[in-house]
């Protein structure tokens, strides 16, 4: 079955993934993976791969963006804001939180998630903090937290 993935996916024009992101992946990888690249648009990956190849990138007519001028008393006006309660923050977990913490699946709080969650856990849950453990989600929460007690 794995052969019949790998020739379908040469089809496509995607077989070079499998050597070089899948080649532990088993049978289910591997069909998810096909059943994604069967659906993809190929002409935008074609057009993609030709200007990442094409090089360039900059283009002569370009001008450089003036940069916004910052006021003395700009902070001082966020922090009046902040401290009055004119705005809040949202933190969005991007991912990245299990390469900058390589021996995560070694943590307890980590094994404890993947317990909790059954499975991967979220990985804005991840500790990224080598000596204290925090978490993203826990280290953007105590940034906030610092910055609003500041504010006050």
């Amino acid at each position: 079955m794995r052969g019949a993935i790998i020739k379908r996916l040469e089809e496509l024009g995607v077989a070079g993934s499998v050597g070089k992101y899948l080649s532990e992946a088993d049978i289910a990888a591997l069909q998810t993976f096909l059943a994604e690249a069967s659906v993809m648009d190929r002409a935008y990956l074609a057009a993609h791969r030709a200007a990442l190849r094409g090089g360039g990138g900059v283009r002569a007519d370009l001008e450089p963006v003036e940069g916004l001028r910052v006021k003395e008393d700009d902070e001082a006006v966020g922090m009046a804001s902040m401290a009055a309660g004119e705005w809040a923050s949202v933190v969005f977990a991007g991912g990245a939180a299990t390469r900058f913490y390589s021996e995560a699946r070694d943590d307890m709080r980590v094994r404890a998630a993947v317990e909790r969650f059954g499975g991967v856990p979220p990985k804005g849950l991840v500790p990224v903090t080598p000596v204290a453990g925090f978490s993203f989600v826990e280290l953007f929460v105590h940034e906030a937290l610092a910055a609003g007690v500041s504010a006050r």
